[in-house]
């Protein structure tokens, strides 16, 4: 018996269509001589683009919101054969929203990569992870992901009398509870609210009391 195979040398050969002629000869008649067609077809390959290029960079205060939550990715076959795709993060506070799939020639598909629920978690600091597209025959792009937690410190985001009233808005940690407190001469202190900053990080007082008394100071802390 004798075998007839393509090679590795065919790996390295551009689409199109390839012929050969295998040869059997009897030498020692002549008797018998026969040939044997070989073909070979070979296809495009996908090619994998994916974009943009852009990673995602988003920051926001310990507990979030972070901005920008996520950003989204086109995936598409530039090239002439169909190809099988993967998508991966390293880290779990980040999250696709599909890890496969396949793409006919010149096909699209996206895939959205977030920030999940986890990172409200996270003590303040800068985190990073890299997503990973890959090509079945192995062609592999990266994207990055950088996440920026910052420490939240109590802050005066507003305050104004309105209608008879005085309103002071704070800024804080997000559904963090806050005592507001109020004194007429810096050494007397009360509390006059105690209330839960927002999903925006603001609280509000609103105090009809202050147009009543001379002067009025404030001060808030976190609840204990």
């Amino acid at each position: 018996t004798v075998s007839v195979s393509i090679n590795a040398e065919a790996e390295g050969m551009p689409a199109g269509s390839y012929g050969d002629t295998v040869s059997f000869v009897n030498t020692t008649t002549g008797t018998g001589n026969t040939t044997r067609a070989v073909s070979l077809t070979v296809t495009g390959a996908g090619v994998l683009e994916v974009g943009p290029v852009e990673g995602l960079s988003a920051s926001g205060p310990v507990g979030g919101p972070f901005a920008p939550s996520s950003i989204t990715y086109t995936l598409t076959n530039s090239g002439t054969a169909a190809l099988n795709w993967t998508a991966a993060a390293a880290q779990s506070w980040v999250s696709l929203s599909a890890t496969s799939g396949e793409l006919a020639a010149g096909a699209s598909t996206t895939v959205s990569v977030s920030i999940n629920a986890e990172a409200e978690g996270m003590p303040a600091g800068s985190y990073s992870d890299t997503i990973t597209f890959v090509n079945s025959s192995a062609e592999t792009i990266s994207r990055t992901v950088e996440l920026a937690i910052e420490e939240v410190t109590l802050s005066l985001a507003a305050a104004e009398f309105e209608g008879g009233e005085f309103v002071l808005i704070l800024r804080g940690e997000p559904l963090r509870t806050y005592i507001i407190e109020a004194s007429p001469d810096l050494a007397q202190w009360s509390a006059v609210a105690t209330n839960a900053a927002g999903a925006d990080g603001l609280l509000t007082l609103t105090d009809s009391e202050a147009s009543l008394l001379e002067r009025r100071f404030y001060r808030a802390c976190e609840h204990p």
